[in-house]
Protein backbone atom coordinates (compact mmCIF):
# COMPACT_ATOMS: atom_id res chain seq x y z
CA UNK A 1 0.00 0.00 0.00
CA UNK A 2 1.51 3.53 -0.86
CA UNK A 3 0.67 6.55 1.10
CA UNK A 4 1.51 9.98 0.10
CA UNK A 5 3.80 12.08 2.98
CA UNK A 6 4.90 15.34 3.48
CA UNK A 7 8.36 14.80 5.12
CA UNK A 8 11.08 17.48 5.59
CA UNK A 9 14.81 16.50 3.91
CA UNK A 10 17.18 17.71 5.82
CA UNK A 11 20.43 19.24 4.18
CA UNK A 12 22.78 15.92 4.81
CA UNK A 13 19.43 13.52 3.44
CA UNK A 14 19.34 15.77 0.35
CA UNK A 15 22.87 15.29 -0.28
CA UNK A 16 22.28 11.12 0.12
CA UNK A 17 19.24 11.32 -2.22
CA UNK A 18 21.94 13.09 -4.96
CA UNK A 19 20.83 13.74 -8.71
CA UNK A 20 17.87 11.16 -9.91
CA UNK A 21 16.73 9.95 -12.85
CA UNK A 22 13.25 9.29 -11.57
CA UNK A 23 10.89 10.45 -8.97
CA UNK A 24 11.87 12.12 -5.83
CA UNK A 25 9.49 9.78 -3.31
CA UNK A 26 11.09 6.91 -6.30
CA UNK A 27 14.63 7.67 -5.04
CA UNK A 28 13.83 7.92 -1.56
CA UNK A 29 12.25 4.10 -1.74
CA UNK A 30 14.94 2.59 -3.06
CA UNK A 31 17.40 3.88 -0.47
CA UNK A 32 14.94 2.81 2.02
CA UNK A 33 14.75 -0.63 0.43
CA UNK A 34 18.38 -0.73 0.53
CA UNK A 35 19.06 0.45 3.77
CA UNK A 36 16.68 -2.27 5.15
CA UNK A 37 18.81 -5.11 3.38
CA UNK A 38 21.98 -3.83 4.94
CA UNK A 39 20.85 -3.74 8.69
CA UNK A 40 18.88 -6.95 7.99
CA UNK A 41 22.13 -8.85 7.03
CA UNK A 42 23.55 -7.13 9.99
CA UNK A 43 21.44 -8.21 12.76
CA UNK A 44 23.35 -9.33 15.41
CA UNK A 45 22.71 -12.32 17.15
CA UNK A 46 21.30 -11.73 21.05
CA UNK A 47 19.40 -13.60 23.58
CA UNK A 48 15.82 -12.64 24.73
CA UNK A 49 17.34 -11.13 27.97
CA UNK A 50 19.62 -8.83 25.93
CA UNK A 51 16.77 -8.02 23.93
CA UNK A 52 14.72 -6.70 26.83
CA UNK A 53 17.56 -4.49 27.89
CA UNK A 54 18.06 -2.86 24.37
CA UNK A 55 14.05 -2.19 24.55
CA UNK A 56 14.28 -0.46 28.05
CA UNK A 57 17.37 1.50 27.29
CA UNK A 58 15.60 2.55 23.68
CA UNK A 59 12.20 3.06 24.98
CA UNK A 60 10.93 6.48 25.43
CA UNK A 61 14.80 7.86 24.08
CA UNK A 62 14.37 10.36 20.41
CA UNK A 63 16.55 8.93 18.20
CA UNK A 64 18.73 10.83 16.35
CA UNK A 65 21.50 10.39 13.55
CA UNK A 66 24.12 9.51 16.48
CA UNK A 67 21.94 7.50 18.32
CA UNK A 68 23.69 4.55 17.06
CA UNK A 69 26.98 5.71 17.74
CA UNK A 70 26.67 6.54 21.46
CA UNK A 71 23.93 3.23 22.14
CA UNK A 72 26.28 1.48 24.24
CA UNK A 73 26.68 4.36 27.22
CA UNK A 74 23.28 4.19 27.62
CA UNK A 75 23.33 0.56 28.46
CA UNK A 76 23.29 -0.51 31.88
CA UNK A 77 24.66 -3.91 31.94
CA UNK A 78 27.93 -3.37 31.30
CA UNK A 79 28.77 -6.40 29.41
CA UNK A 80 26.24 -6.15 27.19
CA UNK A 81 27.42 -2.30 26.52
CA UNK A 82 30.82 -3.59 25.39
CA UNK A 83 28.99 -5.73 22.92
CA UNK A 84 26.94 -3.54 21.45
CA UNK A 85 29.74 -0.63 21.23
CA UNK A 86 31.66 -3.54 19.00
CA UNK A 87 29.12 -3.80 16.68
CA UNK A 88 28.90 -2.77 13.20
CA UNK A 89 27.30 0.33 12.43
CA UNK A 90 24.52 -1.44 10.72
CA UNK A 91 24.57 -3.83 13.74
CA UNK A 92 23.73 -1.02 15.99
CA UNK A 93 21.13 0.21 13.34
CA UNK A 94 19.02 -2.64 13.56
CA UNK A 95 19.15 -2.74 17.06
CA UNK A 96 17.35 0.91 16.88
CA UNK A 97 15.19 0.54 14.20
CA UNK A 98 13.89 -2.70 13.81
CA UNK A 99 15.41 -5.49 16.77
CA UNK A 100 14.66 -3.23 19.70
CA UNK A 101 10.49 -2.06 18.78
Amino acid sequence: MSLRKTIFISDRAEEIIGQFDFSLSGRIGLIIEKYGKIIQEAAPELTTAEWDVLRETLHGRKIEASTEKYLWADIQDKQLAEKVRGMSVAARCYIIDIGAK
